[in-house]
Formats: structure tokens, sequence, C-alpha cells
């Protein structure tokens, strides 16, 4: 399958990212190496119809994915500080 306009492309590139956070039924935690290949396999196929920029960036959401930022769930209300030991984090908390 080629990508023939913009449109499609950053309908790919919104829908890659969609899968990597685990939307449209994939579950993030347990389906995460699959999530991995189709993103992946998105990216090459962007690239080589000539959407570099859209390839790119889906190419970064992939390793935030690999990072495992969307393997837990986090409460955005309560961003944890990187900057406090595991003490002080227990205290606040």
């Amino acid at each position: 399958m080629s990508v023939d306009s913009k449109k499609q492309a950053n309908d790919l590139l919104r829908w890659g990212i969609g899968v990597l956070r685990g939307e449209h039924g994939w579950k993030p935690k347990v389906q995460r190496k699959y999530r991995l290949i189709l993103a992946q396999d998105l990216v090459v196929r962007l690239s080589e119809s000539g959407f570099m920029w859209q390839a790119k960036t889906l190419l970064s959401w992939v390793h935030r994915c690999m990072r495992g930022d969307f393997d837990q769930e986090k409460d955005p209300c309560r961003p944890e500080r990187p900057d406090l030991s595991p003490r002080e984090r227990r205290e606040t908390s």
C-alpha cells in the first residue's frame, strides 16, 4: 500500500500514534511488541512514499513507546517529579 496524498499520510500518522498509545482497541502493556511492529511498518511506508516529516514524527513516537511511556496509567493532574528521591516521593504522597 502506497501513500498517495499528504492527507492520507497525516491520517496514517495520527492512527499510528493512537496505536502506540494503546488506542483503537490495542492493550497498552500486553500488545506492546505488536504495536511497535505495526508502527515501524508505517514508518517504512511513509518514508518510501516520500513523506519524511510524518515518518520522522512517527519514529519519535516509536522510541517513546520503546522507552515505556505508554505502558502505565499516569495521573495527568499529579505528574511525578524526577528530581525527588524515593523517600521524598513517599512523603509527598
